[in-house]
């Protein structure tokens, strides 16, 4: 999917992009990340970064830079729980908004939106701000799982 989105970047504009997401799937999360984006999850209060830093890496990280894309995507997995936020955002959230701050103010997507907003016109940050918020609620049985038992 990666290198496929790479390749139309290539063929449509001399931009580049980055990319951070993650899929949760019955209690575990596949995180990923190209160029500096990251995700973050907070569980309990407490905030952790789930990507690695790209800073200095060059634009060879970013979707739209050809075959150094491949092997600078970070893959990796981690069992998530009811009630763990993911913040997925772009260097333009964090960069202004400290890490910490996000993790108080993750209670409340409400207060969220204003508060990092305030923060970036506060910072004067001209560069790029995206944040996505997700709250976990709950976690999905496995329906194989759950027939097995029904068969017992």
């Amino acid at each position: 999917l990666i290198e496929r989105a790479d390749a139309e970047v290539r063929l449509t504009t001399s931009s580049a992009c980055t990319l951070a997401g993650v899929w949760l799937n019955r209690g575990v999360g596949t995180v990923f990340s190209v160029g500096d984006s990251a995700v973050f999850i907070v569980r309990q209060g407490a905030i952790k970064r789930l990507t690695p830093e790209s800073r200095g890496t060059g634009l060879r990280t970013f979707v739209g830079m050809g075959a150094g894309v491949r092997p600078s995507v970070a893959l990796s997995t981690m069992p998530f729980e009811a009630g763990d936020v993911f913040l997925i955002g772009s260097d333009g959230i964090f960069d202004a908004v400290p890490p910490g701050d996000l993790a108080v103010l993750s209670d409340s997507p409400d207060a969220l939106l204003p508060a990092v907003t305030h923060r970036l016109v506060d910072h004067g940050h001209d560069d790029d701000a995206t944040l996505v918020y997700v709250r976990v609620l709950g976690i999905e049985a496995d329906p194989w799982q759950e027939r097995a038992m029904q068969d017992l």
